[in-house]
This record gives C-alpha cells, structure tokens and sequence, in this order.
C-alpha cells in the first residue's frame, strides 16, 4: 500500500543521498512526501522526515550544479 511504498521510497533516497545520487534521492523523496501528505494517518515526525530528505537532495543538486558546466 501507500504507506509501505512511503517508506520505501523514504529508505531509498537516504541510500541515494549517501552516494550523492542528487537527483535520484531527489524524486524519490518527492514522491514518497506526495504519497505521506496524501495519508490523513501519516505521523507528522515522518513528514517532517521526508522534508528534510527532500531539501538535502535538492541542496546537493544545487550544490553540484556548478562542478558540472565546469
């Protein structure tokens, strides 16, 4: 369900950001934030989670931007 995929896609972007996979731990948060917004069940402190997830691949990405049109 919702809920298992959540976390799996949660699970999965840590992984992604721990190898600096920016952009895959990007979308994987994103959708795992859309499907945990989407749950009225959902723990706030997973949310918050998943944010935080989100915010830390989007800053890798900008980060890494500038090393790449070098």
């Amino acid at each position: 369900g919702g809920v298992e995929l959540a976390q799996d896609l949660s699970t999965l972007a840590a992984a992604a950001l721990e190898l600096k996979r920016w952009d895959e731990a990007e979308a994987a948060a994103h959708e795992s934030l859309v499907l945990r917004e989407r749950n009225p069940r959902e723990s706030r402190w997973r949310i918050a989670y998943t944010r935080v997830l989100l915010g830390e691949a989007q800053l890798g990405q900008a980060s890494a931007e500038p090393a790449a049109l070098a």
